[in-house]
């Protein structure tokens, strides 16, 4: 049988390019949960991300268990207009600001909730309020995260990447008054945490936010 040029070419379709499936990586949480914190009354806080790497050396992972994600800032004097009130709240001895730290993970299972918990435990208990923070929670963990949070305070937050609004505060984080300086001490080994503490120092003594010092918040300009 003869086959002409054209039969053959019919017989073979030409590979259509196929669409990557874009994976989602924990990097892309950053954006959703600036601006959830940044928005929600709970914490009206502005954001910085932490990178590990720009700390000293990372032996064995180190880093990782000792410097949060992203770290945020709520000022007193965001809530408060009069300078006599915060005069008086500087007399009281009523805190400044509130901190907060936040480890973030793409998806907490049954299987990795502890390490998890964990890791947030290690990294994030310096702060007024610290966080572990997901962009999905399956269903048969979340016992073992209320059980953590009761007893070590750390909170949960659940992430909404479609409507950052409607992300939630799964377990509520135990307030601590007294912030670890020690612990803030060594997280100043990394540049950008020591930029965020030189940026709040600053805004706090002018009483007046320079966004720039922080992460920008994707549905607000600058």
């Amino acid at each position: 049988m003869v086959y002409s040029d054209n039969s053959i070419e019919e017989s073979f379709e030409t590979p259509q390019p196929t669409k990557k499936k874009s994976e989602k990586r924990e990097i892309n949480l950053h954006p959703i949960l600036v601006e959830y914190v940044h928005d929600n009354t709970h914490f009206k806080c502005h954001c910085k991300t932490i990178d590990a790497a720009t700390a000293h050396s990372d032996k064995h992972g180190e880093n990782k268990w000792r410097y949060p994600d992203i770290v945020g800032v709520h000022f007193a004097f965001e809530d408060v207009k009069s300078d006599n009130v915060l005069c008086l709240i500087k007399q009281v001895k009523q805190p400044s600001m509130t901190l907060y730290s936040f480890e973030l993970k793409l998806n907490v299972t049954l299987g990795n909730a502890r390490e998890y918990y964990f890791q947030a435990i290690s990294n994030s208990s310096w702060a007024n309020e610290g966080y572990l923070v997901a962009g999905t929670i399956e269903e048969d963990a979340f016992e073992e995260l209320s059980s953590l949070n009761q007893s070590f305070g750390i909170g949960v937050i659940l992430l909404n990447d479609e409507s950052p609004g409607d992300s939630q505060i799964v377990y509520p984080a135990r307030y601590n008054e007294k912030l670890d300086i020690n612990a803030i001490n060594r997280l100043s080994l990394n540049k950008d945490f020591n930029s965020f503490m030189d940026r709040i120092n600053k805004d706090a003594t002018n009483k007046e936010i320079n966004p720039l010092g922080y992460d920008k918040v994707t549905n607000k300009s600058v």
